[in-house]
């Protein structure tokens, strides 16, 4: 007895779900390895993936004119910071320490300055007032963010708790890398330009953000001398 013909249907090889496949598998390869890039060395992508910064416990809260007159410090500590030529004015200083990798702090605020409480205060020895600002904070610009922009001869004045501004001209604008600023340019900012003077120090960080370090890749330090 005949078993008949049985015709087996023939399968098309999907191209389709196969180009699928592999467009997935290099944009998935891309955003890996653009996302490590961007971790280890703060490198931008030329795509947008969804990387995140994970910076953390930053205040971006505006400051009012209510809460700068009830800021007080004491005595020769500074209190307000004002740099006309960058729009900067009256912003209030509070006192920071170190960081564990020894670099100065930043106040929370990002429109706030810090001022290095082991640093000098205004007008009190031939030493350095040290000052720090943020550049940005994760949406919007921090008090330092022309900073770089300053140029030389501009002005600087900084209000004491006993209401005395004490006024400095700017006499050098440079922007390191921050592997070299946590070395050679530690020393220098922490003596005066002009060693007949005191002077005064601001920092800020400049560049782009690098996760696995926890900082910006450069710094910007001005140095300036009491008028």
């Amino acid at each position: 007895m005949s078993s008949g013909l049985h015709i087996q249907p023939k399968r098309e090889f999907n191209y389709k779900l196969l180009a699928f496949f592999v467009v997935l598998c290099i944009f998935g390869g891309m955003i890996a390895w653009y996302g490590w890039r961007y971790y280890i060395a703060g490198e931008l992508p030329p795509i947008p993936i969804p990387i995140s910064a994970g910076r953390t416990g930053i205040d971006e809260t505006s400051v009012s004119a209510s809460q700068k007159q009830k800021h007080t410090t004491s005595g020769s500590q500074p209190k307000f910071l004002t740099i006309e030529s960058l729009n900067v004015n009256q912003a209030r200083v509070f006192p920071v320490g170190l960081r564990g990798n020894n670099e100065v702090d930043m106040p929370k605020n990002i429109n706030d300055v810090g001022w290095y409480n082991k640093s000098s205060q205004p007008d009190e020895d031939i030493s350095v007032v040290l000052l720090s600002g943020h550049n940005t904070g994760i949406e919007k610009d921090g008090v330092f963010k022309n900073l770089s922009k300053l140029s030389d001869n501009s002005k600087i004045t900084i209000r004491r708790g006993d209401d005395r501004n004490i006024n400095y001209i700017v006499k050098s604008v440079k922007i390191v890398r921050v592997e070299d600023f946590n070395s050679a340019a530690t020393s220098e900012i922490t003596k005066p330009i002009d060693e007949t003077k005191q002077g005064v120090t601001l920092i800020s960080d400049l560049g782009n953000w690098i996760p696995a370090k926890g900082t910006y890749d450069h710094r910007v330090i001005v140095r300036a001398s009491e008028i």
